[in-house]
């Protein structure tokens, strides 16, 4: 299936519990889109998508186990947030190579319901006022690539408009 990038997310997990697809399926096919949009965007700077892969290989697949609420659905985190292993910049330079020990609580809540993290959107240096940072740079709008994202909320309705995942962390602090 090469269109699972464009359900939605209750459809994703829909057809993951029936297992119709597999989560390696859905990952294969976020990072086939992130890949063929992404370029123009910079909109997912940092990505862990072999990573995501061998968790979704791995995901819980016999019929008596649970998947949890997500079922192995993948998901794009904001840079805030911190990912196990992963760069957690908050778009400065300070923390440009800092990488987080071990998950947040909003990320080990996701995972424990089932969602495969597989990359970390862009945000503003310290939740400032639009979609630049000194580390990865400006987000492109998507409706016009000339122009950028002022605010969080484009790179959110961005990545939903170009579907590059079915769902996303939208805890929004700017």
């Amino acid at each position: 299936m090469t269109d699972l990038w464009r359900l939605t997310a209750s459809e994703a997990v829909a057809k993951l519990r029936r297992r119709e697809v597999s989560p390696l399926e859905m990952v294969d096919a976020a990072s086939s889109r992130i890949e063929a949009v992404e370029p123009k965007i910079n909109a997912l700077p940092i990505r862990f998508l072999d990573e995501a892969r061998e968790k979704a290989k791995r995901f819980p697949r016999e019929i008596r186990e649970d998947p949890g609420w997500l079922a192995g659905l993948p998901m794009a985190i904001k840079d805030y947030n911190d990912v196990a292993g992963q760069l957690t910049t908050n778009g400065s330079p300070i923390y440009a190579e800092h990488r987080a020990p071990a998950d947040d609580r909003t990320v080990a809540v996701l995972r424990g319901n089932g969602a495969i993290p597989l990359a970390k959107s862009n945000v503003p240096e310290f939740a400032g006022s639009h979609t630049f940072n000194p580390v990865w740079g400006i987000t492109r709008n998507p409706w016009n690539l000339d122009g950028w994202c002022r605010r969080c909320a484009c790179v959110r309705r961005g990545l939903a408009r170009q579907r590059f995942l079915p769902r996303r962390i939208v805890a929004d602090p700017c």
